[in-house]
């Protein structure tokens, strides 16, 4: 899954073969469908009395204490990226950390695993 805004910044150009390096086509016949503008940006920018929390969850590998640690860095690490890129307000963004006690998915797969590392906006 591409995120178009970030992975292909030129408009101008038609995307219709992915390429590794100067090698032939790796995929072809792409067709990438036209979306609705990016708003993420706008999600505090635009609202400047929005408050939010930031919860980071894991998924269940390695010991309890250190998922809740890694929790806690990852919803801290999204508070930064805002505040730096975005110009939001530190003061506006709490953070939170669960660990791995509040799963959306068993862990029993890789790919269920990676839905429960996540980290969640809650409006305060």
């Amino acid at each position: 899954m591409f995120d178009l805004s970030k992975a292909f910044p030129y408009p101008e150009m038609k995307m219709d073969k992915l390429r590794i390096d100067d090698g032939d086509a790796m995929i072809s016949n792409i067709r990438i469908a036209v979306g609705n503008p990016d708003m993420r940006n706008n999600l505090l920018t635009e609202n400047p009395d929005v408050r939010i929390n930031i919860v980071g969850h894991t998924d269940s590998d390695g010991a309890d204490d250190a998922n809740l640690d890694l929790s806690k860095r990852r919803s801290a690490s999204v508070k930064n990226e805002l505040v730096k890129t975005f110009g939001i307000d530190a003061a506006r963004i709490e953070t939170d950390g669960k660990g791995e006690s509040v799963p959306v998915a068993s862990n029993n797969s890789p790919a269920n695993k990676a839905l429960n590392r996540r980290v969640e906006f809650i409006k305060l």
